[in-house]
């Protein structure tokens, strides 16, 4: 399955979702887990609703840099509303978000290639891009969790 890595470590940081330390993110592990899931749906849920005929590859020298590097910076780009909440979040609906993303995960597998959802900084995504964004993405979060899970023990 897409990301079974990924989702396995998600899986185990759960157990410490109310750990934070602002010296290291202003969000704690909840937060950072919560947004890596809702991102992986919604761009899901937009490659689902693309139409391949449409794509058009876009070029993206930031993207093409991030992609070859393979990490983001931290603190550069500010989260949509739509996959953000301030609300509190329970160990209990990341664990039922996560089992959602599983679902979706394994349904965009069977999408055509040319599926695509567009990024707000790295232009046009088809499904191969839209899955390596999914790994860089969520190590990128996955990589903050444990740093502030590692300084608050």
């Amino acid at each position: 399955m897409i990301l079974e890595k990924t989702l396995e470590a998600f899986s185990e940081t759960i157990e410490h979702h109310d750990k934070e330390n602002r010296e290291v993110s202003k969000s704690g592990v909840a937060w950072h887990i919560d947004h890596s899931i809702k991102v992986i749906l919604v761009v899901c849920e937009t490659l689902k609703k693309s139409d391949p005929k449409e794509y058009k590859s876009s070029f993206s020298f930031l993207k093409t840099f991030i992609f070859i590097i393979g990490r983001f910076p931290r603190g550069k780009v500010k989260a949509p509303k739509i996959t953000s909440t301030e609300e509190k979040i329970e160990k209990s609906d990341l664990l039922n978000q996560l089992a959602i993303v599983r679902k979706e995960l394994s349904e965009i597998e069977k999408l055509p290639k040319n599926s695509h959802f567009k990024h707000p900084v790295f232009g046009v995504l088809n499904l191969k891009e839209a899955i390596k964004f999914f790994k860089l993405h969520s190590n990128h979060h996955l990589k903050i969790t444990k740093e502030i899970i590692s300084s608050v023990r």
